[in-house]
């Protein structure tokens, strides 16, 4: 190419301009491609070139928009997180500018979505780490059952001496209660809205020993 000529970036081709640059030597490129991502490199933007930073392995870079994403969580639409891998979420939740203090229930909402969206890629490992207290503080009540559901799915065994499985079993089961009622009363009336509907079918994939264990827990409260 005519290193020259200025070229027009955009956020998808950005980060393989600058690779392209630097591996022909062509200063121009890379420098113009790396203006453009320093200004285009936002809360809306910093999943598509995190990502990008992974393929390209620019390992500085990819810090750079795993911060911003950090920085940014809750504000950043779910559907471009949903396409995150889970090792690029866990950098996320994991990472030094990542605040689970700040409106911890929307954290949980997000993370359950996520689990959702990438159910076959998350390992128990994985799983573990991505729902840890350390990053999800609080476990709203809405979710709780989902979790549960979620590492059963996952062949965990919640009544092991497992200390990491069993802290989130036991958080989820405090957040439940509420949504325990809202199952009874779904159940009797025939209808319920969408939170007790999905908490219903979360409840009713649940091996029968869990289901007694939260019902009794909810009757004591």
């Amino acid at each position: 190419p005519d290193p020259t000529v200025q070229v027009n970036a955009t956020t998808t081709t950005a980060i393989p301009l600058r690779y392209l640059g630097k591996c022909l030597g062509n200063p121009l490129l890379f420098d113009s491609a790396t203006r453009f991502l320093q200004m285009d490199l936002r809360k809306e933007t910093a999943v598509a070139y995190l990502q990008q930073a992974e393929i390209y392995k620019q390992k500085k870079l990819a810090e750079v928009c795993a911060r911003v994403c950090a920085e940014s969580f809750t504000q950043i639409k779910m559907t471009s997180l949903s396409t995150l891998e889970p090792h690029l979420m866990k950098k996320v939740l994991h990472s030094k500018y990542f605040r689970p203090d700040i409106d911890s229930r929307a954290i949980c909402a997000k993370i359950a979505s996520y689990c959702r969206c990438q159910d076959k890629s998350i390992s128990t490992k994985m799983f573990l780490s991505l729902t840890s207290e350390n990053v999800m503080q609080s476990i709203c009540e809405e979710e709780a059952l989902f979790f549960i559901q979620f590492m059963i799915g996952l062949g965990i065994d919640v009544s092991c001496d497992n200390q990491k499985a069993g802290s989130l079993f036991e958080r989820c089961v405090l957040a439940a209660p509420h949504m325990m009622q809202e199952v009874v009363n779904s159940s009797h009336k025939g209808r319920a809205g969408r939170i007790a509907k999905n908490a219903s079918g979360s409840y009713a994939k649940l091996p029968p020993q869990i289901k007694v264990q939260l019902l009794e827990f909810a009757l004591t409260q």
